[in-house]
Formats: C-alpha cells, sequence, structure tokens
C-alpha cells in the first residue's frame, strides 16, 4: 500500500513533466555522445555560433514556461503512430551515424529528441519549441555565407552609391582611391543574421500569437540584422578612405 502511495506521489508530483522533458532531453545527449563531441568541435569552438553556449540554458527556460503555462501533459492513451515516428527516428541516426554524413546526424538527433518528446507527451506546436530551438547551434547556416556575402556585396556597393566616394565593385573587392577591401565570408552577416533570428524567434514564441505580427516582427528581424552588417562595412569603407587606409580596420 506504501508503495502504491508512493509511485502516486511521484507521478502527481507538480514538476514531473519538467523534469521528464530535461530527462528526455539530456538522455538523448548522452546516448549520442560521439555526435555532441562533433557539435562542441564545430559549433560552441566556432566564432559564428559564439551564442551556442547560451542555447541549453534558453531551452530550459522554454520548457520552464511551458510547465508554467500547464502546456506540459503527458499521453492519456497510448499512440502506436508516435511509437513509429521513435523508431524511423531512431533509425534514421543509426543511418547516418553510421554513413558518417554529419550534417544529417546533427538533424537526425534533433528528430529523434522531437519523436521521443512526442511519444511521452500531447503534441503541440509550443511542444516542439524548445527542442528545435536547438538548431540555432547546429553548424548547417554555414550554406548561407555566400548568399548572405553576395547580397552584402550588391548592398554596400548601393549604399556607397549614396556617398561622393569613387567606388569601383569586381568579384568581393570594392576597389577605392585608397585602397582595396575585401567582403570575405566573415562579413556575410551570417552571425548577425543568426543572433537576430534566435532572439526573435524567442520574442515570438513568449509574447506574439497573430500570424501577421509574427510575420511582420520576423521581416523585420531579419532585415534589421542584414541592414546592420550593411552599414557596417560600409562604414569601415568611409573609414578607410577618410585616414587613406593609415588604421588598420579590424573586422
Amino acid at each position: 500500500m506504501n508503495i502504491k502511495k508512493m509511485e502516486s506521489n511521484v507521478f502527481e508530483h507538480p514538476y514531473t513533466p519538467f523534469i521528464s522533458v530535461l530527462l528526455i532531453t539530456v538522455l538523448v545527449a548522452l546516448l549520442n555522445m560521439p555526435i555532441m563531441a562533433t557539435l562542441w568541435r564545430y559549433s560552441f569552438d566556432d566564432g559564428t555560433y559564439s551564442h551556442a553556449y547560451l542555447i541549453p540554458f534558453i531551452v530550459l527556460y522554454l520548457y520552464f514556461v511551458l510547465h508554467e503555462n500547464s502546456e506540459l501533459k503527458f499521453r492519456e492513451d497510448f499512440s502506436w503512430l508516435a511509437l513509429l515516428l521513435l523508431v524511423f527516428s531512431a533509425y534514421s541516426l543509426f543511418v547516418t551515424s553510421t554513413a558518417q554524413i554529419t550534417l544529417t546526424y546533427w538533424l537526425a538527433t534533433l528528430m529523434l529528441l522531437c519523436a521521443a518528446i512526442n511519444f511521452l507527451f500531447k503534441p503541440t506546436i509550443k511542444l516542439f519549441f524548445p527542442a528545435l530551438y536547438f538548431i540555432f547551434l547546429i553548424p548547417l547556416w554555414g550554406i548561407l555565407t555566400v548568399p548572405l556575402q553576395n547580397l552584402s556585396v550588391i548592398a554596400v556597393n548601393s549604399l556607397m552609391g549614396l556617398t561622393s566616394i569613387p567606388v569601383y565593385v569586381e568579384n568581393q573587392f570594392v576597389h577605392i582611391p585608397s585602397g582595396v577591401f575585401e567582403i570575405a565570408g566573415g562579413c556575410s552577416g551570417l552571425r548577425y543574421l543568426l543572433t537576430s533570428l534566435a532572439i526573435s524567434s524567442l520574442y515570438i514564441f513568449l509574447h506574439l500569437r497573430n500570424i501577421k505580427n509574427i510575420a511582420i516582427f520576423a521581416s523585420i528581424a531579419i532585415l534589421g540584422a542584414l541592414l546592420t552588417n550593411w552599414l557596417r562595412i560600409a562604414i569601415l569603407i568611409i573609414i578607410g578612405h577618410q585616414t587613406e587606409m593609415t588604421d588598420r580596420l579590424n573586422d
């Protein structure tokens, strides 16, 4: 009788859902330590993903918010579909990790985490957001570097056209009378974009509900990040022109 009462108290503890979702997250990480090691090497040690250290703490906070809003609810009935998704995601992780396809096994790990949470909890869009927030520390965003770099070249060329400085742009090189500037990959604005997306999506999750407001806010966040980077590059070029390249400008 005492054992049954103790078991009942455990499952009725108010923080059981919160603790359970954290245990699932930690368990998925521990069972895939080699993959976590690659994330550490390619994400946490990369300056572009300097925000990566904050992501686990933000995810922890988001789970807590869901718990406080009573949006972490266990499934009342067993779901064969949820089990099928869990098995499929585990198999996908096995295949991709065996094939040593870095990008795919990072995404497969994230899919496994979502499937495990879905298996235990009632699925809602908000339920998966904290787990999907880990996407901001997965180093897959590098594919945007070249497009953003090319976009920066076009934007900076237009901005410099508003000044009286003679400018000639060739590929990623900006020629001015005082010298040549290269808009390299580090000037693509990827770091600005990632940080802006991470912060804006967090704000949207916590405060916005209307689809129109979400679209407007997200668009402004993206444009603001890109514009900030373009202005930064243009200002550096102007300073270089005014000082006749006598000062060393670090990106």
